[in-house]
Order: structure tokens, then C-alpha cells, then sequence
């Protein structure tokens, strides 16, 4: 079988169907499936996370997830050799190696699907049956000075969505309606997923818009917390998904896929955008859409633009802006927004791709979908263009292109 024809097949996959559905998944459920899956208990993470103090900046610990697969030729092979090819024929998705399909939706040709991460970042646990060791990882440290104060438990559900069934379909490869109907069905599992009853912090409305006080120049106000107690109503819990396209940003699988997770630990670029929504009374997104120049933009879309930002860190980052987003979330977005979002990515994504393999550079790059409060939802697509060094790591970041020339690149790529 051809490179072009390796996908997951039907009957394979109907096999692997959960006797759960999308609709029908609770907190109770997931909790049950993992009770009944040794597998599952045998990669599950350490439940818990730790908060540096100088920034805030969360970690939780998975040791288990060094064991995962990976199809993605090692940096610097070379491609045309037999364990390359091998490598690149290993696909365990295309093998029916997955854990139980939660949903399932017939694309033009072969079909997307949503099942667990049998390697997860969190899973589902009582909180209060959480043991905080004295250090991370390493039960038999002592404890430092105001550690438990920086620790808690780290609970929730890692998911991944498979773009198509086909092994080299990604966004860029479907058309304009197959495209919708998987940015449709992601959408729906994060409404899902923040509504999901039984969840030990509660409901989030899916809209509650973040507080305004006033001007940048308002009193400092404390940093938000990144565990928020279980009786409060509001960013009780988060809903991140991205997108990792190479073995040296984090990909494991060149299956076409997002990585979705619900917990009730906030990444820390979820406290920024609430804190910029406070300090500017705007949202990120829209703020972008009036600050950032007309000649750093990529693609127009009908209801959004994908454009450089004019503080591009590394050459090439991109962001796609949705135009008069009222909502914060995905499932807030309505069906034409839903479209371009996914077109728009399609767009840079290929655009990427084509400026990475005329750099000689691998293809890797991260997307992020930002929603929440704060965010306004927007897309982040940051390919690796540039090595992080020691002034990156202290927040200065020295990019080595400047972002009109990046922005006239990528729209010749487009």
C-alpha cells in the first residue's frame, strides 16, 4: 500500500469504539474506564504539579510519557535510510493501536476521530487522595522552605483528536468542508469538556467575561492563582489544546493530531491573558486587530486574518486573529468563524511548511489555540526557525529577522 493510502480502517476502527460516546462522557465514566485499563494506570502521571515562585510557571511530572512511541525519523538521520523508512512505516494509529474511539465523524474520504492519551499529562483522580511528596518526582528529598505552598494535585483528561484517518491528511491536505467538520468536532469536545458533569471544580460558564478595572496605570493586582479552590464558579478549570508538528517540538506521532486536555491547573499564558485583559480593557485578539500593522498581514479570510505580529519572537510566527469574536471558546465561534479558523491554519501551516524546507530547515512547529478569558480565541503557529539561547531563557528574545520581511515571505508561500 501506497504512502497515500495508509490510514486506520473502518472496521478497525469500529472495534476500538468506547461504550461511552462524546454526548454521554462524565467525570464518572472517564474515572471508570481507567479502573478498567491497566494500560492506563500503567502510564498514568504522578498527579501533581509544581509552581516555580519566581514566575508562576506550573509543571506537572510524567516520567512515564519518556516511554512513548515515536514515528518522527531522529534529527540529522538520514531520511532515505531503511530505519528511516521503517520509522516512518510504524505508524500505530494507521495499526489500530489506540485506545477506545470516543468520537467518530465520516469526512469526503475516510473519516476524524477523538480518543484518550494513553500518555497523559493528567488524568482523572480524586484530588483529596493526592499525596504531595516532599519534592516532585523524588519522594526521598526533604522538603524546601514553602514547597507544599507551591504543590497541589493535578488532575483531568488528556485527549487527542485525529485530523483524518488517512496517515498524510493533515489541515492543509482536506477540503474547505471536511476541514469545518473537524474544527466543528473540536470545538465540540471542549464545550464538553467544560461543562463535564461531575468534575470535581464544577461548572465554567462557557462566556463569563474577565473583569475590566481600569487603565494600565490601576494598582498591581495578586497573581491568579494557578489552582483555584473548588467552591469558586470561575477558572475552576481550563480546556488547552495545541498542535506538535516534528520530533524536536514535542511531536511523537507524524499522525495528524491535536492534543486536548481538561484540568483544573491553569497554564500560565491563561493568567497573562486575564491579567492583559485587566491591564488594557480588551482582550488579546482585539487588541491585535487594531495595534498590529496592516503590512505584517498574511492571508484575509472572510471572518478573520492570519497575520506576523509585530513582536515576532523567532522569524515566521504567525497568528491567526478572528474578527468580532464576542466569545472566549471555541463553541462561541459560529460556523463561518469555525471554517476560516480552520482554513486559516490550513493556510499557515502550508505556508510553513514551505518556508521550513526553503530554509533547510526541519519541519517543526508548535500551534496553539488560545481561548479563555482574557484571549478573545486566537491561534499561535511558532515554527522553530531559531535556536533558544541564554538571552531567550531570560526573556529577551533575539530574533534574527525582522517581521516585514517574514510577513512578505509568507505571503509569497501562501
Amino acid at each position: 500500500m501506497g504512502e497515500h493510502r495508509r490510514r486506520l480502517e473502518p472496521d478497525a476502527a469500529r472495534k476500538k469504539l468506547a461504550t461511552f460516546s462524546l454526548e454521554g462522557m462524565s467525570w464518572q465514566t472517564l474515572l471508570e474506564q481507567d479502573e478498567a485499563n491497566r494500560e492506563a494506570q500503567a502510564y498514568a502521571p504522578q498527579g501533581v504539579y509544581a509552581r516555580d515562585p519566581r514566575d508562576d510557571t506550573i509543571t506537572v511530572f510524567n516520567e512515564r510519557r519518556m516511554s512513548r512511541p515515536h514515528d518522527y525519523p531522529d534529527r540529522g538521520a538520514d531520511t532515505s535510510s531503511a530505519a528511516a523508512k521503517s520509522t516512518e512505516s510504524s505508524c500505530p494509529i494507521c495499526a489500530a493501536n489506540t485506545t477506545p474511539i470516543i468520537d467518530l465523524k465520516e469526512l469526503s474520504e475516510g473519516f476524524t476521530f477523538i480518543n484518550r492519551n494513553l500518555y497523559p499529562i493528567v488524568a482523572p483522580q480524586a484530588p483529596d487522595d493526592v499525596q504531595i511528596p516532599a519534592a516532585p518526582g523524588d519522594p526521598q528529598a526533604p522538603a524546601a522552605p514553602g514547597h507544599k505552598a507551591h504543590s497541589g494535585a493535578a488532575f483531568g483528561a488528556h485527549f487527542l483528536q485525529w485530523t483524518s484517518s488517512y496517515h498524510d491528511r493533515d489541515w492543509p491536505e482536506l477540503g474547505e468542508a471536511d476541514r469545518t467538520t473537524v474544527m466543528e468536532r473540536l470545538a465540540r469536545l471542549e464545550a464538553v469538556l467544560l461543562h463535564l458533569p461531575d468534575f470535581p471544580g464544577g461548572p465554567t460558564p462557557a462566556s463569563a467575561p474577565a473583569s475590566a478595572p481600569g487603565p494600565a496605570s490601576a494598582p498591581a493586582e495578586e497573581p491568579a492563582p494557578d489552582h483555584v479552590p473548588n467552591d469558586q464558579r470561575r477558572d475552576d478549570r481550563h480546556v488547552s489544546i495545541i498542535k506538535n508538528v516534528g520530533r524536536t517540538v514535542g511531536g511523537s506521532l507524524s499522525h495528524g493530531h491535536q492534543q486536548i486536555t481538561l484540568s483544573n491547573v491553569l497554564p500560565g499564558r491563561v493568567r497573562e491573558h486575564q491579567q492583559f485583559e485587566r491591564r488594557y480593557g480588551k482582550r488579546f485578539a482585539p487588541f491585535m486587530h487594531e495595534n498590529n500593522p496592516e503590512e505584517l498581514t498574511v492571508a484575509q479570510l472572510e471572518t478573520g486574518k492570519l497575520i506576523v505580529p509585530y513582536f515576532m519572537r523567532r522569524p515566521y510566527d504567525m497568528q491567526y486573529l478572528p474578527a468580532s469574536v464576542s466569545g472566549e471558546y471555541l463553541s462561541d465561534l459560529s460556523s463561518a468563524q469555525l471554517r476560516d479558523l480552520a482554513g486559516g491554519l490550513a493556510i499557515g501551516m502550508q505556508a510553513l511548511e514551505k518556508v521550513l524546507r526553503s530554509l533547510g530547515k526541519e519541519i517543526a512547529y508548535n500551534v496553539l489555540f488560545h481561548t479563555g478569558p482574557g484571549a478573545g480565541v486566537y491561534l499561535e503557529l511558532l515554527p522553530r526557525t531559531q535556536e533558544n539561547g541564554g538571552y531567550e531563557q531570560l526573556g529577551l528574545s533575539a530574533c534574527q529577522a525582522i517581521p516585514a520581511r517574514a510577513a512578505e515571505v509568507l505571503r509569497e508561500a501562501v
